[in-house]
């Protein structure tokens, strides 16, 4: 079942390289599933990556990490998303048909999407994931938020500008990632009122890759297979 995508929606896919949608489920399916993933346990997962900025995240972009600054992150990952059917059929009825619709059938391959719960203290630094797939998704899960509790998507462009997206609830973000969208997310401080929010974060390809081989520490802990 996908999505009616106005012209500007497609227009901004292709040439800036996203587009966000606001109350992308119906308010009975928002919360469904958002009951299903306050259900899921989470692991804290913490990365630091010493040379990712001299080679897999490299960009001549201003205002970028340097190449002797290390990779860091630090968030919440959702165990066994495959068991959630809730979430997996959700991923199956809208995410994947929206993701071929927006590559014209390109898109052919699907990796079953992370959950990224972050919280107070948790944050990504600078990075780009089209070494992943031709385009992604970020689909945005809280009980209301605000700009300073952090958590906030940050997108970088080359000539240093920069965009921030508002991460509403039921809204998401499509992104081609044949255009390099550098980004990261600045940390959740300690005095956000709500506790939480979830981020839903997957990928189409059009060919299927084992990014293991590219460069193994960067691929998540909990496997995912193409569909």
């Amino acid at each position: 079942m996908s999505r009616k995508f106005t012209t500007n929606n497609n227009k901004n896919f292709k040439k800036i390289g996203y587009f966000i949608k606001k109350n992308y489920l119906n308010s009975n399916d928002e919360k469904k599933l958002f009951k299903s993933i306050e259900k899921m346990k989470f692991e804290q997962i913490s990365q630091k990556k010493k040379s990712h900025y001299s080679h897999v995240f490299k960009s001549s972009y201003n205002g970028m990490p340097s190449a002797d600054e290390p990779y860091l992150a630090k968030y919440g990952l959702g165990k066994n998303p495959g068991k959630n059917k809730t979430f997996v059929d959700f991923w199956k009825k809208y995410l994947i048909p929206d993701l071929k619709k927006l590559t014209k059938n390109k898109a052919k391959y699907f990796l079953l999407p992370n959950i990224f719960k972050l919280k107070k203290g948790d944050f990504l630094r600078c990075h780009i994931d089209n070494y992943v797939g031709i385009c992604g998704f970020t689909f945005y899960l809280n009980k209301g938020w605000k700009w300073d509790y952090g958590g906030i998507l940050n997108l970088v462009f080359k000539d240093g500008a920069s965009d921030q997206i508002f991460p509403f609830n039921n809204s998401i973000m499509f992104r081609n990632e044949k255009k390099p969208l550098y980004h990261f997310l600045n940390e959740v401080p300690f005095y956000a009122k709500n506790d939480y929010q979830y981020l839903i974060v997957g990928f189409g390809a059009d060919k299927k890759h084992d990014r293991r081989k590219r460069d193994k520490e960067i691929i998540f802990k909990y496997k995912r297979d193409y569909i």
